[in-house]
C-alpha cells in the first residue's frame, strides 16, 4: 500500500470513519515512520481481544440451561406437592374417620342404659318446708 493511501486511511481512522477491515489492516501492519502511530497500533495489536467465534451459541446454551433449571425446579416442586397430596389422601382413606352405623339392637341397649342412669339420678332427697308463701317455698335437706 502506498504512503498516500496509508495517510488517508490514518486520517479516516482518527475521524472514526474507518471500517473494521481497514482498522484490522492498520493494526496488523503497524510499521509506520511516525513513532506515535506505530506505538499506538502496536499497543492495539497486543491488547486486541476478540469475541470467540461460538459466543452466540455459548450464550444461547447458557440461557437454555437456566430455562431448563427453572423448569426442573417447578417440576420438582410439583412432584413434591403431588406426593404430599397422595400421602394425605391415603391417610384419610385408611383411618376410619366416620363411626360405623349401629344396629337397632345396639341403639336400644344404649338407650336403656341412658334411661337407667336418669332414673337413678331422679330420686329426690327428703326435704322439709321451712317457709312457704304464695310466691316462695324454702326447703331444707
Amino acid at each position: 500500500m502506498n504512503k498516500e493511501k496509508l495517510i488517508a486511511l490514518l486520517e479516516k481512522y482518527e475521524q472514526g470513519l474507518c471500517s473494521e477491515e481497514e482498522e484490522d489492516f492498520l493494526i496488523n501492519h503497524a510499521d509506520f515512520s511516525d513513532e506515535s502511530d506505530g506505538a499506538w497500533f502496536n499497543y492495539l495489536k497486543h491488547q486486541e481481544r476478540r469475541a470467540p467465534g461460538d459466543l452466540d451459541q455459548r450464550i444461547w446454551d447458557s440461557i437454555n440451561s437456566l430455562e431448563r433449571g427453572k423448569y426442573r425446579l417447578i417440576k420438582r416442586i410439583s412432584l413434591a406437592a403431588a406426593s404430599v397430596a397422595l400421602l394425605i389422601s391415603i391417610l384419610f382413606k385408611t383411618i376410619p374417620w366416620q363411626q360405623r352405623a349401629m344396629s337397632y339392637e345396639e341403639k336400644a341397649a344404649v338407650l336403656e342404659e341412658a334411661l337407667s342412669m336418669l332414673e337413678e339420678g331422679r330420686q329426690e332427697p327428703e326435704r322439709k318446708v321451712i317457709y312457704e308463701d304464695n310466691l316462695i317455698i324454702i326447703y331444707t335437706e
